[in-house]
């Protein structure tokens, strides 16, 4: 994530190229969701305050080039469980709330309270919600009202119940289906941008 900001804040030409399914090494520890989530997001919070000028401004997008090859069909993941996500969504919603109140706006969080009683067969976790939830984190990183390394882990039940949510309204889809829901996520965000903008000082 933090090549990819830095390519894009300096304006460098961006081509999208196919490189395979990622091998993992199933003997090795997992990660710390929290940390990784953290090395990932933080460093892009950090460019949107350094580099404003580059992207308050902008609206819309375009398409990127994409370069190489898809390879052969790649065979299904793991065991993805999405009910473990939203278990841990719904423990972040009752043990983070005072953090998350310093955090998200109001309206953010009356949107996040009735996904807390939603079971995992119907929950759901629209990309309008995810995008004002990453905009009111990135205004919260910039005014520093937490520790940053706190805040930043703080946004792991919210991701875990985006993604659950992801799963559940893709799961036994075409690829067609797939890429149709992020696009809803990408124009969700590029929706949100001029409110964040706005909101940025």
């Amino acid at each position: 994530m933090r090549l990819l900001g830095e390519a894009l804040a300096g304006r460098h030409a961006i081509v999208e190229v196919q490189l395979g399914r990622k091998q993992l090494d199933p003997g090795a520890a997992p990660a710390d969701l929290g940390h990784t989530l953290a090395d990932a997001v933080g460093p892009l919070f950090r460019l949107m305050e350094r580099d404003p000028a580059q992207w308050q401004d902008v609206r819309g997008s375009v398409p990127v080039p994409r370069g190489g090859h898809a390879g052969p069909e790649t065979p299904a993941g793991g065991d993805i469980r999405p009910d473990r996500m939203v278990r841990a969504f719904h423990l972040g919603l009752k043990d983070l709330l005072p953090v998350w109140e310093q955090i998200l706006l109001d309206e953010t969080l009356a949107q996040l309270y009735p996904l807390g009683l939603l079971g995992a067969d119907e929950f759901r976790f629209p990309p309008p919600l995810w995008a004002r939830v990453a905009a009111d984190f990135a205004v919260a990183h910039h005014e520093r009202r937490l520790p940053r390394d706190h805040l930043l882990r703080a946004l792991t039940p919210l991701y875990l119940g985006r993604v659950a949510g992801f799963v559940l309204e893709t799961q036994g889809g075409s690829p067609s289906r797939v890429a149709e829901a992020l696009e809803r996520v990408c124009l969700a965000f590029e929706a949100e941008k001029a409110a964040l903008s706005a909101r940025w000082r």
